[in-house]
């Protein structure tokens, strides 16, 4: 069977309940008008831990498809890991994914499709509008990976959850199990980065919307709440990963400095007719909540002068470094003689010649960000590099998290000084890099206390 379907549409569904009534009709128009352009699906329906009237609704729904349908049930109480499970065991071409909570306008699996054949199999797709209903009404128009640019994944996701790729994806790049009581969250986010990394382009598909529903019981408000609101470890951010696939980005920024970064807002003329289709009218016919004034409201783009700022940071400083093998690291919120006024208390045995001091200041202006490399300072003799970054302080926090994670080896030591950055990042960080507090020699990561 496999290579004989167009589509598989993985639906992922947990304990849902009522909310599914209006998900399952989104889902139910957007196949029945698939079949009608004569494309052959299936969905995979993927039970993770379901309870009985999430089980029972999907049983029920499923039986009046047009298409085949399978049900599998797991418990991995993982939305990425019952991705994967689904993905194992769909038959399609490509591989749509969807999930409980949310609508679609009734053209997105035959826009992809269409959009899929003419792109080539090193795309993945997403809707080109995320319309936000129940806790907030916006509108979001989703641009493409040419005009966001790599750089912005740092310190954000521009992109959305609800893709579709090429089944030949899969086997390069899984979802993550991200738990947000392991300290990390976001699978999507995650999962976007890996597939950059790979060299995967992503594109909106025209004409197509996601209707994403926020409530506060939801997995994305979990996260929020009990994670440290960050991505586990991606390849993207390797340095030689990085370098290349932001090289271009980092040179438009650069030459872009002090220029409009693509403006937070459209003008609802330059949107084109979408909003002004039938898409809102059919999804308003089934959730009510799904306002037609979404209209009317402001079009929000993922471009920001903020985000680009944090990721060329990080550009600069992997070129700084990638090619030095570092012994320690030393992480500073910026006060360098206090920090190395303790040093002999755990310094001890390690080689002088490489050492790294990273220096992070907290900028009034983080639109306007500073990165000083400094080498060999006589003023100070303990470390042989000495980088000063910068930046706000979420900004510096996700460039030191992203500098531990991929820019120094498991052998390298790590001395945190225990000052107002350092203790909100270990804080912060702490439980998901198995940070030390107080020094120990047989960490990796340690809190330390100079003063």
């Amino acid at each position: 069977m496999e290579g004989t379907l167009d589509l598989s549409i993985i639906l992922c569904l947990h304990r849902e309940g009522s909310l599914l009534t209006a998900t399952l009709q989104s889902l139910r128009d957007a196949i029945f008008f698939t079949r009608a352009d004569g494309l052959n699906v299936e969905l995979v329906g993927v039970l993770d831990d379901p309870d009985a009237l999430t089980k029972a609704a999907l049983v029920e729904w499923s039986a009046g498809l047009p298409c085949s349908v399978q049900i599998i049930e797991v418990n991995n109480k993982s939305l990425g890991l019952s991705r994967n499970a689904g993905s194992a065991a769909a038959h399609g071409e490509w591989i749509c994914f969807a999930d409980g909570d949310d609508l679609i306008s009734y053209n997105t699996f035959s826009t992809f499709y269409s959009w899929a054949r003419r792109w080539g199999p090193r795309v993945v797709l997403m809707p080109e509008w995320l319309l936000t209903f129940g806790g907030r009404a916006s509108v979001n128009l989703v641009l493409p990976l040419r005009l966001v640019g790599p750089l912005n994944l740092l310190t954000s996701n521009p992109f959305v959850s609800r893709i579709c790729l090429h089944r030949s994806a899969i086997g390069r790049t899984q979802f993550v199990n991200a738990d947000p009581q392991n300290g990390y969250a976001y699978e999507d986010w995650h999962h976007h980065c890996e597939m950059i990394a790979c060299g995967y382009d992503v594109q909106p598909a025209p004409g197509t919307i996601l209707f994403y529903r926020l409530r506060d019981n939801s997995l994305s408000a979990f996260s929020e709440k009990f994670s440290s609101r960050a991505i586990p470890p991606s390849s993207l951010f390797e340095p030689d990963v990085f370098l290349h696939r932001c090289q271009d980005d980092y040179k438009s920024y650069r030459s872009d400095r002090g220029g409009e970064c693509g403006g937070l807002l459209l003008h609802r003329q330059s949107c084109g007719g979408v909003l002004e289709t039938s898409l809102i009218t059919a999804a308003h016919r089934i959730e009510a909540a799904i306002g037609l004034s979404l209209t009317e409201l402001p079009v929000a783009t993922p471009l920001s002068e903020y985000h680009k700022s944090a990721g060329s940071l990080y550009f600069r400083l992997c070129h700084a470094i990638r090619d030095t093998a570092v012994e320690h690291v030393f992480i500073t919120g910026g006060n360098q003689r206090q920090f190395f006024g303790g040093y002999g208390l755990f310094g001890a045995g390690t080689n002088q010649q490489n050492q790294l001091m990273l220096s992070f200041r907290t900028d009034a202006k983080p639109n306007y960000p500073e990165f000083i490399h400094r080498q060999g300072r006589a003023q100070i003799t303990d470390a042989n590099i000495i980088i000063e970054i910068s930046h706000d302080h979420k900004a510096n926090e996700a460039i030191c998290l992203k500098a531990i994670q991929s820019l120094f080896g498991s052998q390298t030591r790590i001395s945190i000084g225990n000052d107002e950055f350092g203790s909100a990042f270990c804080r912060r960080f702490g439980h998901a890099l198995g940070i030390s507090e107080g020094f120990d020699s047989n960490a990796r990561i340690n809190l330390v206390d100079w003063r």
